[in-house]
């Protein structure tokens, strides 16, 4: 009896939580932009708030992006796409000569939320994406500590024997931001190609692509919300490793 009743009361407070995480989510969103959402995108005065950030997925293992579970997210790997984008900007991951080519659309999410690398751990929703090994997908590798430190968990960036990999970890905490969709798009194995009319997205090489103009942006916008949603595929990748 009273095992059941401590049952119903984590049901409850784990469905609290996330109406809680929803509301903060709508609040910020509101805050930050005054918006009015439409089809082709957000929109304040007549003008297009959103950034669109592209880069190439060189290895899609899984891991970076994670697209286990109800959320997409980008926790390891380009800092600096984490470190810049926000609630209602859109990330997307083209193919590469590793795995199904640059033409081709790997994911694509929209940010529904950014927090930090501490509240990731902490989270109930993500608990699932704390890794059991380094043969582990997960991407809830940083276990934070006192002091505003972190514990790089075995996983994917670690050292194969488990060991932390400093040169990965460094790179990871460029960006102390997570990024989390709950709208997202992960082809992985089944990419789609990139239609001609949207193919000035395509990142060619390391680093990122933002700079698209207002006409570009709307008409690519309604494109990547009218795509299959969640999780299409498996990874293209999913043998290879990390670090």
């Amino acid at each position: 009896m009273v095992a059941e009743a401590h049952r119903i009361i984590e049901i409850v407070l784990s469905f609290l939580q996330k109406i809680l995480s929803i509301v903060l989510s709508i609040r910020i969103w509101l805050s930050k932009y005054r918006i009015l959402v439409t089809l082709s995108g957000i929109q304040q005065d007549g003008m297009l708030l959103l950034t669109l950030f592209s880069y190439v997925v060189k290895f899609d293992t899984g891991f970076a992006p994670n697209p286990s579970g109800d959320y997409c997210t980008l926790a390891c790997c380009k800092p600096n796409i984490r470190k810049q984008a926000g609630i209602g900007d859109w990330i997307v991951g083209t193919g590469s000569v590793n795995n199904m080519g640059n033409a081709f659309l790997i994911y694509a999410m929209e940010v529904s939320e950014s927090i930090t690398f501490a509240e990731y751990f902490r989270d109930t929703r993500f608990q699932d994406k704390i890794p059991k090994n380094n043969d582990d997908v997960g991407d809830n590798i940083y276990e934070p500590l006192a002091k505003g430190n972190y514990k790089q968990l075995p996983s994917r960036h670690s050292h194969r024997n488990g060991e932390e990999n400093l040169k990965m970890k460094k790179h990871d905490l460029k960006s102390e931001s997570v990024l989390i969709s709950s709208n997202f798009s992960y082809y992985g194995d089944k990419a789609i190609r990139i239609p001609d009319e949207y193919i000035n997205v395509i990142k060619k090489g390391p680093g990122f692509k933002k700079k698209f103009d207002e006409p570009f942006l709307r008409k690519i916008i309604p494109w990547l919300m009218g795509l299959k949603k969640n999780r299409i595929g498996d990874p293209s990748n999913s043998k290879k490793t990390e670090s």
